[in-house]
């Protein structure tokens, strides 16, 4: 059946047709009750008499009108004509993504930008228990405004919801389209259990959407061979070839490669992790919601510091103890103090639980406490628990360093009932019992070497690579330990038998943070990852089979019974403002992320942003006065700074991947939106004069540079060269400060020429703000070494002398770092963000 121009479907009139797909004709047609124009699919009357078929396109309508997401198609309404079911959406104006990767690879920035919000898509749509289940570039709709949609919930299915009834597999509907054995979907795009005709999630859908990165970047499908059978063969059983275009980023590369496993449980486990993943890309490649940058080698250096926060970030947001398969364990907080906890063990009993930790204002100490009870009591200050033996007895370390939970300080014996430690061995790095009893194991340190003795003075093991996290198996067979591996970064997962005999069970892994034996004792649990720093348990098996324990949690011990502690990582940004001398301070955090990005010339205004979970998409820009008053909120995107006269606040916004540059008035006014062109906004600050701006942009097919837009003008003029950039003009505003990525500052003049470098500035100093006269420009350093400290310099532009103005060691043991720091011109005043970390213990149960 066709449709005719005129042809009135309910209130709708067909203009003409738009194209076809295998689940339907679509058309333009005219709402004239809201006078807009919509998208109608009509199912063919000969096909909708096929009952599986009108099944399906009715759980379209459903899936689709049960989301709402600006990067899944709008779903307005549903109806009949003449025995034809069809479904009324939103009207797009682009091209499908199918039809933009006709021309050829993407490049890298896009396609990140297009992942993202097909994984915001994905995460909307798996929230409600929909997977699409037919992913793939003819579904995905890249809008005129680069924005994405997802098409076509045709063959979604609906999954069980822990707030629904009984499983959809299970109702008459869903149960004839997803029957064991029966395989939908599009044959390139599937996954191996897709293909295999198995019970899927959504883990499925982002091996399919793996498979379109791979091609957008690649320019060839993931897997297409000449025949179906081959194809599926080739899903099942092979990878496709490795992306080695060197422009593309290896984070990248990993990223795709993780879509792709063949194991669900090797993925993502949620839409949410790769969009997690795909922003932390986003950023070191340029901000998704840039905030206030002077410089490409400010933003590096701000964002390589942050790099380990943004991992646990990740956490803030997720649902403790998500499971990949099998039944979902129960997890119990233990603690609730703010700070640290470092370590871990189970007492004999099973019950009662020891652990060292750091809290707020009281030090470092070793606690006790009980599964059934929030209170614990401070068993011995300054300690650190190591091991418990079957019969009693504590391993623990005195007078030790501490670094990322790793101690190395005295052995020291001390009875479970309580009694003053007995020291043993200087040194000492970790300890362990078997579970059935015996001598003790340890991790001696000796003239820089490593030795795993076992018992004390017999040493097993010893080399100069550092090792951590030595346990002892149930019976005493095996010592497993992580041992850092040539290269310096990584690490692999080993076992020692009793003569000393070394194998390797895996390689490769960043963020080892802890290691024990499974209660079977089949397996070692480890914290680690092979793509990014996230603080998973994983196991694996003595003849080297790895899977998944627990995403999102970091093992400390197990018990025999299979109950076990984990640690678990949140944490916060906030802004403090201070001034200069000490004497007013002030946490003027307002959500949850909270990023100052510029202060007024009076020290009376904090111009900041909020990008979490406050913020919500795109964030938001805030003003708020630094005597507390309530923040108020001026519109979307993420502030860059105010104006000399302080009526404006200019933000970048973004939608998809489209950015622009916007005016929010400070007070009465309207907001104003200025254009520069065909590129990407990374940053912006005002010219001293109030009427030009300083641009960090990123024009297509070219690198970053800066370039001056007259206000009202949209003319743009480069003041550095291409990889060159920086914010941070000079007072008389004849001069920028902007740098290439890893090198110091360089001066540029505005008009165009040769820059002149600075005095006394090196590439470890991060430009912070001119004097007013432009004397002086002040500076940060950054060190890194415990115990974390920023020190802010006011440097001699003519003769690079420099004087300390202030330095800064936080008081909270849970602020890990320094963001932006932003001050008045005349130093009386400044703010910053800070990161703060929090480590809680958790009992897990139901773990297998």
């Amino acid at each position: 059946m066709t449709l005719a121009a005129g042809t009135r479907l309910g209130p709708y009139e067909i203009s003409g047709p738009i194209g076809a797909g295998g689940m339907g004709v679509v058309y333009r047609a005219r709402d004239p009750r809201l006078g807009r124009d919509v998208a109608i699919k009509v199912l063919p009357s000969h096909v909708s008499e096929n009952e599986s078929r009108l099944d399906r396109f009715e759980q379209e309508a459903r899936a689709a009108s049960a989301l709402n997401h600006p990067n899944v198609l709008s779903v307005f309404d549903v109806g009949t004509y003449e025995g034809a079911p069809y479904i009324v959406s939103e009207l797009l104006e682009g091209e499908t993504l199918a039809s933009r990767m006709a021309s050829g690879p993407i490049p890298v920035r896009k396609v990140v930008q297009y992942a993202m919000q097909m994984g915001k898509g994905l995460a909307a749509a798996h929230a409600k228990g929909i997977v699409h289940r037919d992913l793939k570039p003819a579904n995905l709709f890249l809008t005129q405004d680069g924005g994405v949609k997802i098409l076509d919930f045709g063959l979604a299915k609906l999954v069980e919801s822990p707030l629904s009834g009984p499983p959809a597999s299970e109702s008459p509907t869903a149960s004839r389209l997803t029957e064991s054995g029966v395989i939908l979907g599009t044959v390139g795009y599937m996954s191996p259990e897709q293909v295999r005709g198995e019970r899927i999630d959504g883990r499925s859908d982002l091996f399919a959407l793996g498979a379109i990165l791979y091609e957008m970047l690649s320019g060839r499908p993931a897997f297409h061979r000449p025949t179906t059978a081959e194809t599926m063969h080739e899903i099942l059983k092979a990878d496709p070839p490795a992306l080695e275009d060197g422009k593309i980023p290896t984070t990248l590369t990993r990223l795709v490669e993780h879509c792709l496993e063949k194991d669900p449980d090797e993925r993502f486990q949620s839409a949410r992790d790769l969009v997690f993943d795909l922003e932390t890309l986003a950023t070191l490649s340029g901000p998704t919601t840039a905030a206030r940058a002077p410089s490409r080698k400010t933003r590096s250096l701000l964002v390589a510091s942050a790099s380990a926060l943004l991992a646990v970030a990740f956490f803030a947001g997720r649902e403790v103890g998500e499971r990949t398969s099998g039944a979902v364990p129960a997890y119990h907080r233990l603690t609730f103090r703010p700070g640290f906890v470092h370590r871990a063990r189970f007492a004999p009993d099973g019950e009662t639980i020891f652990y060292s930790a750091t809290w707020l204002g009281t030090g470092h100490q070793l606690y006790s406490t009980r599964q059934d009870s929030p209170e614990a009591r401070v068993f011995q200050p300054d300690t650190d628990i190591l091991a418990i033996s079957p019969s009693g007895e504590m391993a623990v370390a005195v007078e030790a360093s501490r670094v990322v939970r790793r101690i190395l300080g005295t052995l020291a014996l001390m009875p479970i009932s309580g009694a003053a430690p007995r020291p043993i061995l200087e040194n000492v790095s970790d300890a362990d019992w078997p579970r059935e009893g015996g001598a003790l194991a340890v991790l001696h340190v000796v003239d820089g070497r490593s030795r795993i003795e076992f018992p004390i003075g017999n040493v097993l093991y010893e080399t100069d690579a550092s090792i951590a996290h030595i346990r002892v198996s149930p019976g005493g067979d095996w010592i497993a330990f992580a041992e850092l591996e040539s290269s310096g970064l990584l690490a692999s997962i080993a076992v020692l038998d009793r003569s000393g005999q070394k194998k390797v069970l895996s390689r490769g892994w960043w963020g080892l943070l802890g290691l024990c034996w499974s209660p079977r004792g089949d397996e070692v649990w480890f914290v680690g990852t092979r793509r990014g720093v996230y603080g998973s348990t994983r196991g694996v098996s003595l003849d080297g089979r790895e899977r998944l324990v627990a995403w999102g949690m970091e093992v400390e011990d197990v018990s025999p019974d299979g109950k076990a502690l984990f640690i678990r990582r949140s944490s916060h940004k906030g802004v403090v403002f201070l001034s200069s001398d000490g004497s007013e301070e002030r946490d003027l955090s307002w959500l949850d992320w909270s990023t100052v990005n510029d202060i007024s010339r009076d020290g009376q205004w904090l111009l900041f942003s909020e990008q979490g979970e406050g913020g919500g998409s795109g964030g938001w820009v805030y003003l708020r006065k630094t005597d507390g008053a309530p923040a108020v909120r001026l519109g979307k995107g993420g502030a860059q700074a105010l104006s000399p006269d302080g009526a404006f606040a200019l933000a970048i916004r973004r939608e998809g991947v489209r950015s622009e540059l916007v005016l929010l008035p400070t007070g009465v006014g309207e907001e104003e939106t200025l254009t520069a062109g065909e590129a990407e906004y990374i940053a912006a600050d005002w010219f001293p004069d109030g009427g030009r701006f300083v641009l960090v942009l990123a024009q297509k097919d070219n690198g970053e540079r800066s370039w001056v837009l007259e206000r009202g003008s949209g003319v743009l003029h480069p003041i550095t060269p291409e990889g060159v950039s920086g914010t941070h003009v000079t007072p008389d505003g004849e001069w920028l400060l902007a740098a290439r990525p890893g090198e110091k500052p360089l001066l540029y003049p505005v008009p165009g020429g040769e820059p002149r470098s600075v005095p006394g500035l090196g590439s470890e100093d991060t430009p912070v703000e001119w004097s007013e006269d432009g004397r002086f420009l002040y500076v940060r350093r950054d060190s890194w070494e415990y115990p974390y400290k920023v020190a802010l310099y006011r440097l001699n532009v003519t003769t690079g002398d420099r004087a300390l103005v202030r330095e800064y060691v936080p008081e909270d043991v849970r602020v890990s770092e320094v963001l932006p720091l932003v001050m008045t011109p005349d130093a009386r005043f400044l703010a910053y963000t800070y990161a703060r970390i929090q480590l809680d213990l958790y009992l897990a149960e139901g773990l297998r």
